[in-house]
């Protein structure tokens, strides 16, 4: 089963969603949400770009703001790239929307 959720992201088996997420490495503190374009979910980290710092921190952050367990979250495309797709099992659609609209 596949439910798309706009162009953000999808449900694929009624449990694992796949966000586009746009980071910005080295910011000031760790923070998730809001919208970056055409709804991609904006994640700031304060892990420089460097040696997979940031992807690692991402992963975190996006374990936390989901409140799933550290497995559960996978980076699927975009290591070397600001724009990435990340996988989310037992993510809660509900609060992807929250996360994106800030």
């Amino acid at each position: 089963m596949r439910l798309l959720l706009g162009k953000w992201a999808e449900i694929r088996h009624s449990v694992s969603v796949r966000i586009k997420v746009r980071v910005h490495p080295g910011s000031s503190r760790n923070r998730v949400g809001g919208r970056y374009g055409e709804g991609v979910l904006v994640v700031r980290v304060t892990a420089p770009a460097l040696d997979g710092r940031a992807n690692r921190a991402v992963e975190d952050a996006l374990t936390e703001a989901f409140g799933v367990g550290h497995g559960s979250v996978r980076l699927l495309s975009g290591a070397r790239a600001r724009t990435k797709v990340f996988e989310v099992d037992g993510a809660d659609s509900a609060v992807l929307a929250a996360l994106i609209e800030g």
